[in-house]
């Protein structure tokens, strides 16, 4: 999956989550989730850089081109930024019911302190 992918899927669950804090939760949180849809939709809005050239390393000489045969990229070419791409550090996958589970066990926590009602 893209990064492009990922900043797509996270939007889609902010806005899909934001009924629910527009229903039950405060100012704070429904500003930061305002403020994270907008970053995501400003970003995603920009256009995705593309490599600048395409190297092959080779024991004694390098090759460079700007035009690789595209069913070589990845396997002979490899592409070459004007700025190295980004590590992201492994994010814990989530199922789906395991997901929901802790937004509703985060729902019910904010539910009761919110009433007063204690665990």
């Amino acid at each position: 999956m893209t990064d492009r992918e990922l900043m797509r899927q996270a939007l889609n669950a902010l806005e899909w989550n934001l009924p629910v804090l527009e229903d039950y939760g405060d100012k704070e949180q429904l500003q930061r989730q305002h403020k994270a849809i907008t970053a995501l939709r400003d970003r995603l809005a920009q256009p995705e850089q593309g490599p600048v050239a395409w190297y092959h390393a080779e024991k004694y000489k390098t090759h460079f081109t700007t035009e690789p045969s595209h069913d070589l990229i990845g396997k002979y070419w490899q592409p070459l930024y004007t700025h190295p791409p980004t590590v992201q550090p492994k994010q814990e996958k989530l199922g789906w019911a395991e997901y929901e589970k802790r937004n509703l066990r985060a729902e019910i926590k904010k539910l009761n302190k919110k009433y007063g009602v204690e665990e």
